[in-house]
């Protein structure tokens, strides 16, 4: 399930039924029925991009992120070439600010795939991609000032970090970070 940044509209995966559901939200919070689409196998975790143009979804059985046209919010068309390739798994997606640059954490190939995002949408591998994780990377997130990435290794009980230079990820000196039990999530907060 996912929130579009304007606080507009949520998208709920159906992973059993192949579908997405997308429901408006309303100024008090509320949730009219929405609509379903079907949008093919095992749709998993969604990311909206901050220009609010494209959903992006990973299918973890199918090692592909699909990306998904939004038009008022609502899912219009699947992109040109889409699904894209990803590694074993991908279970999470994080995006930079300016949603040319997404990251998709691979549980079952223990690294991140780095892709560029043309204007149209489509994933493209950037130069080094996929980058080593720890053991079941199962969450990646940007630091607020786009410098640093964090990866949480639920498998091997720390957190990958990396400093972000333009599409490069470059392991930092002592990481992985130990941390407690198989951390799942990360936030970097507001």
């Amino acid at each position: 399930m996912t929130v579009s940044p304007d606080s507009k509209f949520l998208y709920v995966s159906n992973p059993a039924a192949g579908t997405i559901t997308t429901l408006a939200i309303n100024a008090d919070g509320t949730l009219p029925a929405g609509t379903t689409t079907t949008v093919g196998s095992n749709p998993s975790f969604m990311l909206v991009d901050p220009q609010l143009r494209f959903l992006y979804v990973t299918n973890p059985a199918g090692n592909t992120v699909r990306v998904f046209s939004l038009s008022g919010g609502s899912l219009s068309t699947e992109v040109s070439g889409s699904p894209f390739g990803a590694g074993t798994t991908p279970v999470s997606l994080a995006i930079n600010p300016s949603g040319t640059f997404l990251l998709a954490t691979n549980f079952g190939s223990n690294n991140v795939s780095a892709l560029n995002v043309s204007s149209a949408g489509a994933l493209s591998a950037v130069a080094g991609s996929p980058f080593a994780t720890g053991v079941n990377p199962s969450f990646v997130v940007f630091d607020k000032t786009n410098s640093f990435v964090y990866v949480a290794d639920s498998g091997s009980n720390d957190i990958a970090a990396y400093a972000l230079s333009g599409t490069t990820l470059r392991a930092l000196v002592g990481a992985p970070f130990p941390v407690g039990t198989s951390p799942t999530f990360i936030s970097t907060g507001p």
